[in-house]
């Protein structure tokens, strides 16, 4: 039993890593296309890649089928996180992705399969010397 309860945790640890990997390949994706900049004030962002510039409008923690879903996130600066459901644009969003919610769904298993996992899947492999 001691060993299958490691295996577990083993198991557990390597998924939690894989979708720490994943959120970080998306955060740059996202930086890429939408720029280094908020998307609410246009305030440039400096530094390193920091978490606090990517903002749930669903949270995760409550709907994880939205976790890689490019329109469930947006990139704001670290000022704006502690007033952010004070910008008037955030319950506009939030109101078209609960109405888009199950074509939203199928487009992020869509677009986690077809590219956030090759590409995710590919710089693993180069990162370990697999090919």
């Amino acid at each position: 039993m001691e060993k299958s309860l490691n295996n577990s945790k083993i198991s557990s640890i390597t998924s939690k890593k894989h979708n720490n990997d994943k959120e970080w390949l998306l955060f740059y994706i996202l930086l890429n296309e939408r720029g280094f900049q908020s998307e609410l004030s246009g305030k440039s962002l400096i530094g390193n890649i920091r978490k606090e510039w990517f903002y749930f409008l669903l949270s995760k923690s409550k709907h994880p089928e939205l976790r890689y879903c490019p329109s469930n996130i947006i990139i704001i600066s670290d000022e704006e996180r502690a007033q952010i459901l004070d910008n008037p644009t955030i319950p506009e969003r939030i109101v078209t992705i609960q109405r888009d919610y199950v074509e939203l769904v199928e487009q992020t298993k869509s677009y986690e399969r077809e590219y956030l996992d090759p590409i995710l899947k590919h710089s693993t492999q180069n990162k370990h010397g697999n090919r």
